[in-house]
């Protein structure tokens, strides 16, 4: 590395983008809770929300065959509601499965072909 003359390196614009993305890295890993969403209906969810315990996040809409990763901030011990409309139907999971705010919970929920929503949740290790 190179000197500035007064005893201290100089960090290139290359060398803090590393060093954002390794913290960003960390950070991911601090086990906030994710939620794992996949439409395997045939048809378009929208209006979609996941909900629980001091967060609320709106999706908007998911097509038949995709899926969505989000990060949820809890403020405490949580289930985790879903909720959407589909066909003319208002679907609502009711609170399933379990996460706290840390320690690498994992939530995954499946909107089946019937449009009932299955919730399984895990905790991943890091």
């Amino acid at each position: 590395m190179e000197g500035d003359g007064n005893g201290r390196d100089r960090w290139s614009p290359g060398r803090w983008l590393c060093l954002v993305g390794v913290l960003s890295g960390l950070v991911g890993c601090s086990g906030s809770p994710e939620v794992e969403l996949r439409n395997d209906s045939p048809q378009t969810v929208s209006n979609l929300v996941v909900s629980g315990t001091g967060f609320t996040e709106r999706i908007g809409t998911v097509r038949a065959g995709e899926g969505r990763r989000i990060v949820v901030r809890p403020i405490s011990e949580s289930g985790v509601r879903i909720e959407f409309e589909a066909g003319g139907r208002r679907m609502d999971s009711g609170s399933q499965g379990y996460v706290e705010p840390r320690g690498g919970y994992r939530i995954r929920a499946v909107i089946g072909t019937d449009l009932e929503i299955q919730v399984s949740d895990r905790v991943s290790g890091h």
